[in-house]
């Protein structure tokens, strides 16, 4: 994939902040425990364990590790981030990758986009990307943060009890909705679950 002078300054800038946040995970991991085992318990509920399971933008790679998958893949372009999925998750596979260049070269039961799709640059290219490792049952799961969650977001970073965050894009299901179908993709079911 091309990338243009600001499409690389923006990922640079995302690398650094998430190599940071990795160096200091442990200061926000009370404040956000809650919020992460709620999603394992809903990723669960959907993702019956033994199956093949991608999951883009992995961070420490707790959810995937959670699923508990046959076999599991997590991509993450945050070297400091893999550091600790790989010492937390050591039977699992990850790969140190820009979501936008990683090549499955496999097929999977489920690939997994857990609050990552507001933190691309060209979140259709990435979907476009990703049909490669889907065959026919292949499900898409994903989950996101509306903008509902701008200002408690910003109030919680304001008094240090959450992990940093970048501009964010944002997306409604609409949106996501819509950039699912331009990639060929089939919405079977949404919900909100939080807030």
């Amino acid at each position: 994939m091309y990338k243009d002078e600001a499409h690389r300054a923006f990922e640079q800038a995302r690398i650094r902040h998430w190599d940071a946040v990795a160096s200091r995970m442990d200061q926000w991991a009370f404040w956000s425990h809650g919020y992460h085992r709620r999603l394992a318990v809903i990723y669960r509920a959907l993702i019956p364990p033994g199956q093949r399971v991608l999951e883009i933008g992995c961070g420490t790679g707790d959810l995937l590790a959670a699923l508990r998958p046959a076999y599991g893949v997590g991509v993450d372009f945050s070297g400091g981030m893999l550091d600790m999925a790989r010492e937390r998750h050591g039977h699992l596979n990850f790969v140190h990758c820009p979501a936008d260049e990683f090549e499955a070269g496999e097929t999977f039961d489920f690939i997994v986009c857990s609050d990552f799709i507001n933190d691309l640059w060209d979140v259709q290219g990435v979907l476009d990307r990703y049909r490669s490792a889907a065959h026919p049952g292949t499900r898409l799961m994903m989950n996101f943060y509306s903008r509902l969650w701008e200002a408690p977001l910003r109030a919680a970073k304001a008094v240090g009890i959450s992990r940093p965050l970048l501009d964010q894009n944002w997306l409604t299901v609409p949106d996501v909705t819509n950039l699912l179908a331009l990639s060929n993709y089939e919405v079977v079911r949404h919900w909100e679950e939080i807030m």
